[in-house]
């Protein structure tokens, strides 16, 4: 099962479960949390999985922004 599919319950999650998505994941990994998401992101652009790598960007996009914020 495609890793998105686990998290979300369709192909286009909303905003805001692609916000609480980038929250847990910023939550329970900290500074790691950006290239953990890089990583996850490039790998499905590999397996060319466009659904789900587009929904990496998004999460991608907000841990970015949530770092950013914090400063780290």
């Amino acid at each position: 099962m495609p890793l998105a599919n686990a998290i979300f319950p369709t192909d286009r999650p909303s905003n805001d479960e692609i916000a609480q998505a980038a929250h847990k994941i910023f939550d329970r990994h900290g500074t790691a949390a950006r290239l953990l998401a890089e990583e996850w992101a490039a790998s499905l652009e590999r397996s060319a999985s466009w659904s789900e790598h587009a929904t990496a960007l998004r999460i991608l996009s907000l841990i970015e922004r949530m770092a950013r914020d914090e400063g780290v």
